[in-house]
């Protein structure tokens, strides 16, 4: 126990993304196009989306008891449902969740009206190229309606659009953003320059 305290060593929780982007490239995009994008676009039409998986269903892994009593824990549910979801850089605007489910149909939607959240369905209930073109679609019908344009950053998904769909008038270009140097950062407790 010393020594992991001493070494720095914590145990953490992995994450499901790990592609990361040529460094010739991201360096490329910084320069060249992001910096360009960022300085004509006013904050508010700067937009952030990510997904991650909600495990609906998980129990905490540790719970509050006295120290004599032993705790017993149980089989973990992996039921789960995954959730994009998006903002502005001021965080005064916030896009519509795209929720993706198992099923097309849930039970627990019989007799609602509207939802506050897009749904979509796939067997695996991972975000598939196709639901990421409607959603990008139904965001870009919003902004055309309010007469805006805006910069939206994704992660490097190979479910995120590669190219411009022509349909989207409103898009002039993808920007891709990675996690490669902030995971470096926190692979290594620093920026780099200092290992434990």
């Amino acid at each position: 126990m010393a020594r992991k305290i001493l070494k720095k060593i914590v145990a953490k929780v992995q994450s499901g993304e790990s592609k990361d982007v040529d460094d010739n490239d991201y360096k490329n995009w910084i320069i060249d196009t992001l910096t360009k994008i960022l300085k004509e676009s006013k904050q508010e039409n700067i937009f952030n989306a990510d997904e991650t998986a909600l495990f609906f269903q998980c129990l905490p892994l540790k719970i509050l008891t006295f120290k004599n009593e032993r705790c017993f824990g149980g089989k973990h549910s992996k039921a789960r449902i995954t959730v994009m979801l998006g903002a502005n850089m001021t965080g005064h605007q916030i896009l519509k969740p795209l929720v993706i489910g198992r099923i097309k149909t849930p039970r627990c939607f019989k007799g609602g009206k509207s939802l506050e959240v897009d749904y979509d369905f796939n067997k695996k209930i991972w975000i598939m190229s196709e639901i990421c073109e409607n959603w990008n679609q139904k965001l870009n019908k919003r902004m055309v309606k309010e007469c805006r344009k805006i910069a939206l950053l994704l992660d490097n998904s190979s479910a995120h659009p590669k190219e411009i769909n022509p349909k989207l008038k409103n898009c002039h270009g993808f920007v891709h953003a990675t996690k490669k140097h902030h995971n470096q950062i926190a692979a290594n407790g620093s920026r780099g320059d200092k290992k434990f």
